[in-house]
């Protein structure tokens, strides 16, 4: 049942579709991960003067405790290298970690830089690193047209190791996940996509809601000028019939 989880469900991550919602959660493809990743709105940016949505990697993409992740344990790795402590018959590693050695043939776990949002038995194992939000992977996204403004793909690549008892400099290693490197690939737009959003999109937009609004301002001023003809009328012909009375 679990293995239906860790199917690709959606590809590519330089296209988007349009008029994109806070609710929504982008499916994309990371191939350093060999997974698809659900990123969720976090919040509103401006890029250049572009606004746009945030959308980050969530904490429960790895957290094994969700049906929808279970796929992603891989027994084979844990009856190789006994690391951290887990449950009686559990098959996957602590949340935080993702075991991706099925994909690359070789015990690579890969983490949030500085095991930020994993488990606290992970993090308590490189107890100096201080994991923030900088270590965040982010996507800025230009809702109605599905156009990427920023992106910030940040992981870290651990290798995970057992203990080795009879060989004596290795007999005092932990077993864990053991940070190898942290990666940080990085876009933003360029000025010529940002000027054609703004020539294309943005600035037609905004003619249209001057337009709008300035029709309704006139037809205010018409419904005012109507009411008071209206009533200059009125009055005309009530003085006509007192006269007429005279």
């Amino acid at each position: 049942l679990c293995n239906i989880y860790s199917v690709i469900k959606f590809a590519d991550g330089d296209f988007f579709k349009s008029f994109i919602e806070k609710s929504e959660r982008l499916p994309i493809y990371i191939d350093d991960i060999c997974r698809t990743a659900e990123l969720q709105f976090e919040k509103e940016v401006t890029v250049k003067g572009i606004q746009g949505y945030r959308f980050v990697m969530p904490a429960d993409q790895f957290d094994y405790s969700l049906t929808e992740n279970c796929g992603f344990c891989n027994p084979n790795t844990l009856s190789k290298y006994g690391a951290y402590d887990r449950p009686v018959n559990s098959t996957c590693l602590p949340s935080g970690l993702l075991d991706i050695s099925g994909c690359q043939n070789n015990p690579i776990i890969i983490s949030k830089p500085h095991f930020y949002q994993a488990s606290d038995i992970v993090k308590s194992f490189v107890p100096r690193f201080k994991p923030s939000y900088d270590d965040e992977t982010t996507l800025d996204i230009e809702p109605m047209t599905g156009t990427v403004l920023s992106a910030n793909k940040r992981i870290q690549i651990n290798l995970l190791t057992n203990q080795f008892p009879t060989i004596g400099a290795y007999s005092v290693l932990r077993p864990g996940a053991y940070p190898l490197v942290w990666l940080n690939e990085s876009f933003l737009m360029d000025d010529g996509t940002r000027d054609d959003l703004q020539s294309s999109l943005f600035t037609p937009t905004k003619i249209v809601k001057i337009a709008c609004w300035s029709a309704v301002g006139v037809g205010g001023v018409l419904m005012v000028l109507s009411a008071v003809l209206c009533l200059v009328t009125l009055n005309c012909m009530g003085d006509k019939g007192e006269k007429k009375d005279e």
